[in-house]
């Protein structure tokens, strides 16, 4: 091959930057473009000094389609298709086909049947071979998730090799689908994306719990069940059900899914708000949505309340914009009332600290007539009104009343019935005569009060949510970058060889320089503290630093994440704690053990994080962080440097 033509065709394979349109993008060619075959490919990587097709396999990749135009569906036809396609493809779409419960089931059981187990006469067309010709199954990951998962006690199951992405919408599905889902997504740690949008899942709360208890067992990114008439009982009982450990869910879409259908005692509005306080909890809990960063919740009718609360909970107890010097007489008073000190008190027995995670939240359609600017002077009015109510009160009094307000709240959501009140504590007991007012009503005038409290208000709530929004994005990629810069080091401190053997004329010269600065003669701790020194913006919280020095001071995490990795050496790291010992701790820096069981279970779970990230790229309008930069690249990426940041929880920031 003439090597000035080789190097024309390589360049035109490289260059990222001849595209027209960012979504037809994929590595550098247009989607009209012919990919070059394996042979071809291993022709020009062995050219350049990289890894072959032969060395490691294609990821499958393109999408199987079973409808065309307006044709009807035949479910035969779908589960043919299905099993025809031995590993070429990524995406399974199934839009608009209208299958049912019953015969999605079938696919279910197909997809599960074909890909827990692949025959040797049903090997992906781009698996590869090992010296003996032998065929390989599955990629190395997939063979070892097994034997990893009984070791760690985490998953129980293999995992599925296969499709990454589920396109499931307007399907006629039911909530009687859900537990199909469920067995579906306990333990697959392949899965990216399931979209349900349009179906018709409706109200079932423990359907629901259960969905959302699977989610904390798979590797799913990216769920999508907007306009599904799901009601509120059930978004409750989904956003209430979130393991507390956390999933591993970037992006959450739960637009309008709240119907009109009123139920027997209460007002929609109040229905909505019950839904509202559940996802409010949810996002100030920032190990359950330690990963998420875009939650879409439109069109739901949480109304200004509801609105109010889940934005209260995304910025904590504290406003961070000041309003302006020309505010107005209204605003200028709301805010001295706001340092009033009932509300002041209530706001700081309820303090919480804001979400770090979320850079997108979408809350439009929840207000009627939301474009109009609510009267400052009711706002005034209505809390005035609580603090002259709630003043006989004794704020010493305030932290029993709170602390109780919020956990009968919960419990009363939690079980979705009416309550009797009968450990009501003395400070409550006692007011209730002079106040005049229900439990019900008192709960709620103290959320709003401590949400007052934190400088929320009418006219700043929607300025608070984007400067708190801006504020994780520009934090999370300072944390990126600190994170990275910091495992440069303790990388080669913590890992470094043995040190050679002293000579006689080396020990003569190390006299000589005795002046000069060694880092290993200082304590352990104030080696830390020049690590720590390396954070200049001081991003990383001491649970991250702690995190990132113990991943770098571990051998087994070296080049964790690429194709390459051998995922052996877990399992290995795994037996060396359970027998006790010690030679794979640092003897250069104090730091804890790294345990692969606590990554998996609280960080970021097995899973293939070349497909991972190249899943994610597809996402272009919703792509989750993945630089320490502002732009982002597919290409330029690694995917073994993501999964250091989602294994040590870098990446984003931490409160």
């Amino acid at each position: 091959m003439d090597e000035y033509e080789d190097h024309e065709e390589l360049d035109d394979w490289n260059d990222a930057d001849d595209y027209e349109d960012d979504n037809d993008r994929y590595w550098g060619y247009d989607e009209d473009d012919v990919l070059p075959d394996d042979d071809r490919l291993d022709e020009m990587a062995e050219y350049i000094g990289l890894s072959t097709t032969r060395d490691h396999p294609r990821l499958p990749y393109g999408t199987l389609r079973v409808m065309e135009d307006d044709e009807h569906v035949m479910i035969s036809k779908v589960l043919s298709d299905i099993k025809d396609t031995k590993g070429r493809h990524h995406q399974l779409d199934l839009s608009f086909a209208y299958l049912g419960d019953k015969s999605m089931e079938k696919v279910f059981e197909t997809l599960r049947d074909g890909l827990e187990v692949t025959s040797e006469e049903e090997q992906p067309v781009n698996a590869c071979k090992n010296d003996g010709e032998e065929p390989l199954a599955q990629r190395e990951w997939l063979q070892l998730v097994a034997p990893l998962s009984r070791t760690l006690k985490l998953h129980h199951k293999p995992s599925y090799d296969n499709f990454r992405l589920l396109e499931l919408d307007r399907n006629d599905l039911t909530a009687s689908f859900l537990p199909v889902l469920c067995k579906f997504l306990t333990d697959n740690l392949t899965l990216h994306t399931l979209s349900l949008k349009g179906n018709r899942l409706d109200n079932d709360p423990e359907g629901f719990s259960n969905f959302a208890r699977a989610l904390g067992r798979s590797g799913l990114r990216h769920l999508c069940l907007s306009s599904n008439p799901i009601m509120h009982e059930s978004l409750t009982a989904f956003f209430d059900c979130l393991p507390p450990e956390g999933t591993a869910l970037e992006c959450l879409e739960l637009s309008n899914v709240l119907t009109d259908e009123l139920s027997d005692t209460v007002t929609p509005e109040d229905d909505a708000f019950i839904a509202a306080k559940a996802a409010a909890s949810y996002i100030a809990d920032s190990q359950r949505c330690r990963g998420i960063h875009t939650l879409l919740l439109n069109g739901n009718g949480f109304c200004a309340r509801g609105v109010r609360t889940i934005v209260s909970a995304l910025i904590g107890s504290s406003a961070c914009i000041a309003l302006d010097e020309d505010e107005g007489a209204e605003a200028s008073q709301i805010r001295q009332l706001q340092r009033d000190p009932l509300f002041v008190t209530i706001s700081r027995e309820k303090l919480r600290r804001p979400n770090r995670s979320l850079e997108v939240l979408e809350l439009s359609g929840n207000v009627p007539q939301g474009w109009k600017q609510e009267d400052p002077q009711k706002e005034l009015e209505k809390f005035d009104d609580m603090r002259k109510r709630y003043a006989s009160i004794p704020l010493a009094d305030i932290e029993a009343i709170v602390s109780y307000l919020d956990i009968r709240a919960r419990r009363m959501r939690m079980q979705s019935s009416d309550t009797t009140d009968e450990a009501v504590p003395l400070e409550v007991s006692r007011h209730l005569s002079t106040i005049e007012v229900t439990l019900d009503e008192w709960e709620s005038d103290f959320q709003e009060a401590a949400e007052f409290g934190a400088g929320l208000s009418a006219s700043n709530w929607q300025a608070l949510k984007k400067a708190r929004l801006d504020a994780n994005k520009a934090d999370g990629e300072r944390c990126r970058r600190a994170a990275l810069a910091l495992l440069r080091v303790a990388r080669v401190l913590g890992c470094r060889v043995k040190a050679a053997p002293v000579t006689s004329l080396e020990s003569s010269r190390s006299n000589k320089d005795s002046s000069d600065f060694r880092f290993f003669d200082l304590p352990p701790e104030l080696r830390l503290l020049v690590l720590r020194l390396l954070d200049e913006d001081d991003s990383l919280s001491a649970h991250q630093f702690s995190n990132v020095i113990s991943f770098a001071c571990d051998p087994s995490t070296i080049g964790y994440g690429e194709v390459e990795y051998d995922w052996s050496q877990i399992l290995k790291s795994n037996d060396g704690i359970a027998a006790g010992l010690e030679n794979s701790a640092s003897a250069t820096l104090p730091a804890e053990r790294w345990s692969w069981s606590e990554c998996f279970q609280l960080r970021a779970p097995p899973r293939d994080w070349d497909a991972d990230l190249l899943d994610a790229s597809d996402e272009y309008d919703m792509l989750r962080p993945r630089s320490s930069e502002q732009s982002w690249q597919y290409s330029t990426e690694k995917p073994g440097m993501y999964a250091f940041l989602e294994s040590t929880l870098t990446q984003r920031a931490e409160a």
